[in-house]
């Protein structure tokens, strides 16, 4: 089934409005990155609910993360699905999203659109708790260059290589001309070899096409190394990694009352199996079986003595 959601969340202090297609029946919200409707919010479940198609119909199931989930103003109940309709409202934490009945026919690109513009709410939201971000870079970690930096504070594409025009000059006899082609879009950063001849690598691996950059790798092009860093990724790193907030409290166990202490019963303690074949020694150390045997023997001996002792005298 075909679904459309508008996201309403503050930015920079003002209300923002994302609309988000889908062409599915079952469409996820949570604070990690796997979700369809990502939400840049540290007290928000890794997978904090799931919107899907029950019998013609949408509902909501809370899968009991985070803070409560709201329908229309009611708290929803964890794992109980809520159904939705058109102009329902949700409301986890402080975003509101809106179910929507989508005005055009969606086709394959759908997908893809609202994949970007996802990114783009979060970057977005995430920018604007920290307004002292800093852009992506690349800084030159060896050679001559040391310490340089490739800032990308813009979406575009960027190159690095010997020749004057580059975003980033390297002189190294190991660097082409043009050597490297790094874009930015959205939050995304991905390298590129531009047919260099000692081509590029992303942390010890030659590339051969296009590779998406993580917070903290290493590009080596020809044999300089520059570090990538992304204030915007460490947020989004730690959007995946922190643990939520319980929802509540556990619940305590309940209190002993005089009446279950009086027929509680208490097993023995189970003993191994070699403890249950050895046996059961006395304070001396002998075991108990072997001294009563050795004892009834004695017995039996000095009887023996007796009576011929008796019968001789």
């Amino acid at each position: 089934m075909d679904l459309k959601l508008t996201v309403t969340c503050e930015v920079d202090g003002r209300e923002r409005t994302y609309d988000l297609e889908f062409m599915k029946d079952l469409v996820t919200l949570g604070r990690h990155s796997k979700n369809d409707v990502r939400i840049p919010d540290m007290a928000v479940g890794p997978d904090h609910a799931r919107i899907e198609a029950r019998g013609g119909t949408w509902t909501l199931t809370d899968l009991g993360t985070g803070p409560a989930t709201l329908v229309d103003g009611k708290q929803v109940e964890p794992g109980v699905p809520v159904p939705l309709g058109e102009g329902s409202e949700i409301r986890v934490s402080s975003f509101r999203i809106s179910i929507r009945k989508p005005t055009l026919l969606l086709d394959e690109s759908t997908s893809e659109k609202t994949s970007m513009v996802a990114m783009n709410m979060v970057r977005e939201v995430l920018g604007s708790i920290s307004k002292s971000e800093s852009p992506p870079v690349l800084e030159v970690l060896n050679d001559n260059e040391a310490g340089a930096k490739l800032e990308l504070p813009e979406d575009r594409e960027y190159r690095i290589g010997r020749d004057s025009d580059c975003d980033l000059i390297l002189k190294h006899w190991s660097i082409s001309r043009k050597h490297a082609l790094v874009r930015r879009a959205l939050d995304q950063v991905t390298v590129a070899d531009l047919g260099s001849k000692n081509g590029v690598s992303v942390n010890g691996v030659k590339i051969s096409e296009s590779r998406i950059l993580r917070n903290g790798d290493v590009v080596a092009v020809g044999h300089t190394e520059l570090r990538f860093s992304s204030p915007l990724h460490s947020l989004l790193d730690s959007l995946d990694g922190i643990a939520p907030p319980p929802r509540r409290p556990a619940s305590k166990p309940a209190p002993v009352t005089d009446a279950s202490k009086s027929t509680r019963t208490f097993a023995s303690p189970t003993k191994t199996e070699e403890e249950s074949f050895a046996p059961e020694t006395g304070e001396t150390g002998v075991p108990r079986r072997s001294s009563t045997r050795l004892l009834v023997i004695l017995v039996v001996i000095v009887a023996i003595l007796a009576g011929v002792f008796l019968f001789v005298s």
